[in-house]
């Protein structure tokens, strides 16, 4: 799931996103810019084991200067890895104690060396656990890291408005805190960015349709096949193009 360029640690980060928002998108549901083409693979107790390692290894180093800045940002980069393994390893608590912990330690990082690429990768650790606690049930607080997310992506988006991937995913935060209406609109502004962003498109063409938009949804989704006419979500949207069809 993965278009955010960012730093080199960041992108390893990030790239690391492929379990719980995939997960959050299966059955059809939203798509986050980040999605790859691939599920997530089986976490292996060697994978948890080595972010214990590097965290164990970064947390003595700050032992001794508990203020290097760039040592507490890989640091919260290993937590939210380890954290995502941890998803998908079916240990959802474990992983919501290493989200914490990531949080906490970017926070830190940012207090001491103020860096706008922690804002998002504070906002994709607040829709992770998002959609973590909607999986588990937890409507209330789901919503309440969306709006995480969502706060933490505008303040990126200030210093990068034109970031497609960004503002997606915070169209989806906006989805999943009932907000349908101002979710299209942010779809619709990463068209005018990038007027081919496939999964803008079908989030945009799903979000419409669920909210009785039908000629919006056939816009952005015939736009859709023809980008991709063989994508992932390319059945599901011909057969609601069809749907839609019978129904004129």
């Amino acid at each position: 799931m993965l278009n955010k360029e960012q730093s080199s640690l960041v992108v390893k980060i990030i790239a690391a996103i492929i379990g719980l928002a995939f997960i959050g998108s299966l059955f059809y549901g939203l798509v986050p810019s980040s999605q790859n083409s691939e599920s997530s693979q089986d976490t292996s107790s060697d994978e948890l084991r080595s972010y214990s390692l590097r965290a164990q290894e970064l947390e003595k180093v700050l032992k001794e200067d508990p203020n290097q800045a760039n040592v507490l940002y890989e640091l919260g980069g290993v937590y939210y890895q380890w954290g995502e393994a941890l998803m998908n390893a079916n240990k959802a608590d474990q992983a919501f104690d290493k989200f914490d912990e990531a949080t906490r330690t970017l926070l830190k990082s940012m207090e001491i060396k103020p860096n706008v690429n922690i804002q998002m990768m504070m906002g994709n650790i607040s829709f992770d656990w998002g959609m973590g606690l909607k999986i588990a049930g937890k409507k209330e607080e789901s919503k309440a890291k969306f709006q995480e997310a969502i706060n933490y992506y505008q303040k990126y988006l200030e210093a990068d408005p034109k970031n497609a991937e960004v503002r997606t995913d915070m169209g989806i935060s906006y989805f999943e805190t009932g907000d349908a209406d101002t979710a299209i609109s942010q779809f619709n502004e990463v068209l005018k960015i990038d007027p081919k962003h496939v999964q803008a498109l079908y989030n945009l063409g799903l979000v419409s349709y669920q909210s009785g938009k039908k000629d919006e949804a056939k816009k952005a989704w015939k736009k859709y096949l023809e980008i991709e006419p063989s994508g992932s979500n390319a059945d599901f949207i011909k057969d609601r193009l069809k749907e839609l069809e019978s129904k004129q």
